[in-house]
């Protein structure tokens, strides 16, 4: 599918992180550009749950940190 969106296209934007880059990268010929609209500055672990018969996020057990933090681990 990334390939056919490509066909008549010299190169491609793509706003995600560096693995969806990768990924669409892999997905084309080696000689069709891919530039990375985005830069990753972190991460995220993500906790859901069912709720009342509802998904959500639960809040107490997600984590956000910066690479920043990640290194001085």
């Amino acid at each position: 599918m990334v390939a056919r969106a490509c066909e008549n296209t010299d190169a491609a934007i793509t706003l995600c992180c560096n693995s969806g880059w990768e990924g669409i990268k892999t997905a084309l010929p080696e000689s069709f550009k891919v530039v990375q609209g985005m830069a990753t500055i972190g991460t995220i672990s993500a906790y859901r749950e069912i709720e009342k018969g509802k998904d959500v996020l639960n809040k107490k057990k997600t984590k956000i940190m910066s690479f920043k933090e990640l290194k001085q681990s």
